[in-house]
């Protein structure tokens, strides 16, 4: 692949797009305990795979909705094969005038997943912020009336927040992210405090590709020093906070 190719397609993995529905990818995730992001980016520096960044660190906030039953956290913990997740992702500063918020629904059939996404208009997020005013920020013209209906029925649950480094192998097949840093803030229906929170010292590896590549994947994940895992930060977050 020519260099100016790859690099346009590393922009294109690297940057979310607004009002796009991404093709079907998979996803393997390595969840790291007691060990430290150094060593996890030497691992990747050193694998087979080549891997170089593709763009700049930065960190990723997310709301996270769900029914007031949890259907979407339930569905997650049980291992359903069919799952969604809805949130709203900005990145930057996690306090104050969030420009640029892109509304997303995640759906995952087993291993792969594919994910719409659509701008919305900009908030600000402060403590003192009613839950209310945050499903009133997915009410855009932009976003298809289908889920505009499916997010009035649902509710801030979870703020998450980390730190993120982008990867893509010298073939430009494979995707890699570490994450670290990871903060979780509890929201609730009424007014937010934004004071309940906590935090996970995991390091968390994703790796990313085509459906047609899933063969190929495995070497790749095999030369991983590390053990392939289930890992939602979402559900990681409602149980270091929720009594659910």
């Amino acid at each position: 692949m020519a260099p100016s190719t790859a690099r346009a397609r590393a922009d294109a993995m690297a940057v979310d797009a607004g009002n796009a529905a991404l093709a079907p990818r998979y996803e393997r995730k390595f969840r790291v305990d007691e060990t430290s992001r150094a060593v996890v980016l030497r691992a990747i520096a050193e694998h087979p795979a080549l891997f170089r960044e593709i763009f700049h660190e930065r960190y990723v906030n997310s709301i996270y909705f769900d029914t007031p039953d949890l259907r979407l956290y339930f569905a997650n913990v049980d291992g359903d094969a069919e799952r969604d997740k809805v949130r709203l992702r900005w990145y930057g500063e996690m306090l104050g005038s969030i420009r640029a918020p892109t509304l997303e629904r995640k759906r995952k059939f087993g291993l792969v997943g594919s994910k719409d996404s659509v701008r919305v208009g900009d908030f600000a997020l402060h403590a003192g912020i009613h839950g209310a005013a945050l499903v009133r920020a997915l009410d855009h013209d932009a976003v298809p009336p289908p889920l505009r209906s499916t997010c009035r029925a649902l509710r801030p649950l979870l703020l998450v927040r980390y730190r993120r480094r982008y990867f893509l192998s010298s073939c430009g097949r494979f995707r890699v992210t570490v994450d670290d840093d990871l903060q979780f803030v509890r929201l609730e229906e009424g007014v937010n405090a934004l004071a309940r929170r906590a935090r996970d010292p995991a390091v968390i590896i994703e790796l990313k590709y085509a459906a047609e590549d899933d063969r190929a994947a495995a070497a790749v994940a095999k030369a991983m020093p590390f053990r392939l895992t289930r890992n939602s930060k979402y559900v990681v977050g409602v149980d270091s906070l929720f009594h659910v």
